[in-house]
């Protein structure tokens, strides 16, 4: 009798290991069936995904070479491209454009092309040599001067490098009225105010503090106060001959020259906007498909009206 029960004990313990056996195994199944892996790893529901390792888009601090990998998923690609047709920077720059009306000069009304980025700390971007690329016609990214030295833009055009910041570089059909693209700074009006161009450029000039004059004459202060931060020649008034030298010590600080000594080491002393004219329309007047490409011709943005 001992026996018999020892042995009713035993295939009791060995069918409730066999029940619970199958239930496990039913529900991992059903767990794979559902989208949760499981053991079978199929799932019912599931929807096609597309990645592709584009990198990190950005070059190294020092303008070299291509930044990080990293693996992004893409979506809304241009019609007639593929993921292969993408540029690193592709989401990165963006581009937008302007026409210039029917049967206007695009010299003295010029169209205008305008990228546009934000370029994260340790990154850049160099841009020169860029593609952009419309319906009837293509002009290049040119060089341009970063810093405008003093007195009135002495230095060479290099390629255009995007640093950490926002940028909006403004491509236009006219010519430029220096001869030269730029990027402008906080004593830009000072040039601005002097020169011709095609659209306006904008520009600002810092304001001396009063407290710094407030020992000089009154008529010389009357002068300072209508010349301080307009950006006008200061030494050209009708009457400055006749302010006394402590006077016009003054005024020589409302120069470009002066301004930029005292301000380019001010950590806003550059603005964010770039300006190169390329004296080239490609845009339609009506529509048009634009398209920016990298260095490699591949695809950076598009744009259509």
């Amino acid at each position: 009798m001992e026996t018999a029960k020892v042995v009713k004990i035993i295939l009791f313990l060995v069918g409730i290991i066999a029940a619970l056996t199958l239930v496990l195994g039913f529900k991992d199944k059903v767990g794979g069936i559902l989208g949760g892996g499981g053991l079978g790893g199929f799932k019912l529901f599931s929807f096609p995904s597309f990645t592709s390792n584009l990198g990190g888009g950005y070059s190294g601090g020092n303008g070299g070479g291509v930044g990080e990998n990293q693996t992004e998923t893409i979506t809304n690609i241009p019609a007639g491209f593929t993921a292969a047709d993408l540029s690193p920077y592709y989401g990165k720059v963006t581009i937008s454009a302007s026409p210039t009306s029917e049967n206007v000069s695009y010299l003295q009304y010029p169209s205008t092309i305008r990228l546009s980025a934000y370029v994260p700390e340790g990154k850049t971007i160099p841009i020169t040599g860029w593609r952009v690329q419309a319906n009837r016609g293509a002009v290049f990214v040119p060089k341009a001067i970063e810093y405008f030295l003093p007195p009135a833009g002495g230095g060479e055009q290099y390629d255009i490098v995007l640093r950490p910041g926002s940028h909006s570089i403004n491509i236009y059909s006219s010519t430029s009225a220096i001869g030269r693209n730029f990027r402008t700074n906080a004593c830009f009006g000072y040039i601005t105010r002097n020169a011709n161009f095609i659209p306006n450029v904008s520009g600002n000039c810092p304001s001396i503090s009063r407290s710094e004059y407030t020992h000089l004459s009154g008529a010389c202060q009357d002068y300072i106060n209508s010349v301080n931060g307009s950006c006008r020649n200061p030494l050209e008034g009708p009457n400055v001959n006749y302010l006394p030298d402590e006077c016009k010590e003054v005024l020589h600080r409302l120069t470009y020259s002066k301004c930029y000594e005292e301000h380019e080491n001010d950590p806003n002393f550059l603005t964010s906007e770039w300006y190169v004219w390329t004296g080239q329309n490609i845009l339609d007047s009506r529509h048009d498909r634009v398209r920016l490409y990298d260095g490699n011709d591949k695809l950076v943005d598009e744009y259509i009206y």
